[in-house]
């Protein structure tokens, strides 16, 4: 069957697609001054992420979470992380998450996002999980955007390296595949947008509607249920240290503080 290009502009920002029609069917601009209680939550408890796997530096906590205005004409939210002492930690940092609030399954979710500087350190995330099983890596994990690889740090590219990736339970056992690739441009010198197409045969990813994507993977294998079983929930987080950037203790940061993750918008297509 011959394919048919569209191209379609939206609020300014134009997209391609193959294939069906894809219409806006949720958005998050962040106007006002206040975040939207009734789609987000934000995180203040310790969790896994700081005492498991992740090791994190930060806590999270609700007066690093703020809406306002970017200094250039754009309100976003605002995810900041300090260097401050907090409940036995050295850092805080914001994270929200709309679980229990908003979910989809398929389409398209995009968010432009500035980056802070890097630096050696910041772990910021842009990511969804399936918000109906009970348990991490059953319920899946796909991660659009996340920066501040180790593997950056490693070759002096940390403000220009990102990457997704899934996570997912493969006969009771943890399975997860990821890129990485290296940005043209700075992250944290202008916005960039990060998108991921979905269907229940695959995955792409694309930075700043590229052709090409940076992460594209097959979803169709009996392991890959979770993919096609779950609907996923929306979650925007900013970290300091942990696994991913290969830092472990608070002396070993060298990001200028305080650092600033800004979001403009997020929003989901389907067909």
């Amino acid at each position: 069957m011959k394919k048919i290009l569209l191209v379609m502009v939206v609020c300014g920002y134009s997209f391609l697609m193959w294939g069906q029609e894809y219409k806006l069917v949720w958005e998050e601009n962040f106007n006002g001054t206040s975040l939207d209680s009734s789609v987000w939550n934000v995180e203040q408890k310790e969790g896994v992420w700081n005492t498991e796997a992740n090791q994190e530096l930060q806590h999270y906590i609700y007066d690093n979470v703020t809406i306002g205005d970017d200094g250039i004409g754009n309100n976003c939210l605002i995810l900041t992380a300090k260097k401050e002492s907090y409940k036995g930690y050295s850092f805080t940092s914001g994270r929200i998450d709309t679980k229990g609030k908003y979910r989809f399954k398929y389409g398209k979710i995009e968010a432009r996002i500035k980056l802070p500087d890097l630096a050696n350190g910041l772990w910021p995330a842009f990511w969804l999980l399936g918000d109906t099983c009970l348990r991490w890596p059953e319920c899946g994990e796909i991660d659009i955007m996340e920066a501040g690889h180790a593997e950056g740090i490693n070759t002096h590219q940390q403000n220009l390296m990102f990457g997704g990736a899934l996570h997912w339970e493969h006969e009771n056992n943890y399975a997860g595949h990821g890129t990485t690739s290296v940005a043209p441009d700075f992250l944290h010198t202008d916005y960039h947008v990060y998108s991921l197409l979905w269907d229940k045969t695959s995955m792409s990813m694309y930075v700043d509607h590229s052709s090409e994507p940076y992460f594209k993977m097959n979803i169709e294998g009996d392991d890959m249920e979770e993919f096609r079983d779950y609907p996923m929930y929306v979650i925007l987080n900013l970290a300091v240290g942990g696994q991913f950037p290969g830092i472990d203790e608070p002396q070993k940061m060298s990001a200028p503080m305080p650092a600033k993750m800004w979001v403009d918008y997020i929003r989901v297509y389907q067909k």
